[in-house]
């Protein structure tokens, strides 16, 4: 008999997607599956269809638990899953019917700890062009640069991949943070002896439209990048740094420095006053790493210039 499947879900306030996801999961040619919804306290009816469901079908579980966000429902998922692989998918999502099926293949032939797929992003209608390709092994140390550079498609998002529960179990996602699975993945890879990459496209990404964001959202939103992308990359670095990916590490610091100009810009274009202090704390940071300050004025005036040397940057930094 094939291993369970445990399928991690965070649900919050997607009632108008749920049903779509829960379908995708629940046509899985893959059939030994467990699907874990937890209901991060929504304020809409999500929670209620999440009853629905689990009433439907026994291969669903529904977890209700107090709005902690997506790293605290994922934490909280692992804990009562019952499956030897774990999966993870975002509750306004939706995966092809052969996903867990191709990476479980992946995974079991080539002997490996995780397999990973590819994805596409849409916004109403499921691509047509569902590509199907090879299937690549790799050691951690080849993935690890493979994600640190984000190249062929890798990124940190965590519900692409099938895992061993052994990788995961025990190992949380950061509470109370965006881009919570940077780092995070990063730990995982390192655990790894191989990993299995398919060149196939099963996961679709929902991007959401919504209102442009207002002016008055600047300054959330510069907090935001102050307090979690700039955390998650430090993080990152450091961990690279830890296990011997110099290279690597130091590419995560580049993008750590040039994300940090381009706050210290934002703080003064919008005249932030409450992130002042922030902006003084960042260019203190710029002037001990030996970024010249050419870079900072090139930056202001030309962003398009200052991306293209930083990208050259990174080719130097891989040689």
């Amino acid at each position: 008999m094939q291993p369970l499947i445990s399928v991690i879900v965070p649900v919050y306030n997607i009632s108008s997607y749920l049903n779509e996801c829960v379908n995708s999961l629940l046509a899985q040619t893959y059939s030994n599956i467990e699907i874990i919804l937890v209901d991060d306290g929504s304020t809409d009816c999500s929670g209620k269809m999440c009853d629905e469901w689990e009433k439907k079908d026994e291969r669903i579980k529904v977890l209700h638990k107090e709005n902690g966000g997506l790293s605290d429902a994922r934490n909280e998922g692992i804990k009562i899953a019952s499956g030897e692989l774990i999966g993870y998918v975002d509750g306004d999502d939706v995966i092809d019917p052969d996903m867990y099926e191709e990476l479980y293949h992946g995974l079991i032939t080539q002997s490996a700890d995780m397999a990973v797929c590819k994805h596409l992003e849409f916004s109403d209608k499921i691509p047509d062009n569902r590509k199907k390709g090879n299937t690549k092994t790799y050691t951690k140390s080849e993935f690890m640069r493979m994600y640190a550079y984000q190249e062929d498609g890798i990124t940190s998002a965590v519900w692409q991949r099938l895992y061993k529960k052994s990788l995961v179990s025990g190992l949380e996602f950061p509470k109370g943070h965006n881009y919570e699975d940077v780092v995070w993945s990063a730990q995982v890879i390192q655990q790894c002896k191989k990993i299995v990459l398919l060149d196939s496209s099963l996961y679709f990404y929902r991007v959401r439209t919504g209102s442009i964001c207002l002016e008055q959202d600047i300054e959330k939103k510069t907090r935001g990048k102050i307090n979690d992308l700039l955390l998650a990359y430090r993080s990152e670095a450091e961990f690279l740094q830890k296990s011997g990916y110099e290279n690597e590490a130091t590419w995560i610091w580049k993008k750590y420095f040039s994300e940090a100009i381009k706050i210290c810009f934002w703080i003064k274009e919008y005249n932030l006053e409450s992130l002042e202090k922030e902006a003084e704390r960042l260019k203190a940071e710029i002037r001990k790493t030996k970024i010249s300050y050419w870079k900072i004025y090139a930056f202001k005036i030309w962003p398009g210039g200052y991306y293209f040397l930083w990208h050259l940057g990174k080719k130097g930094a891989k040689k």
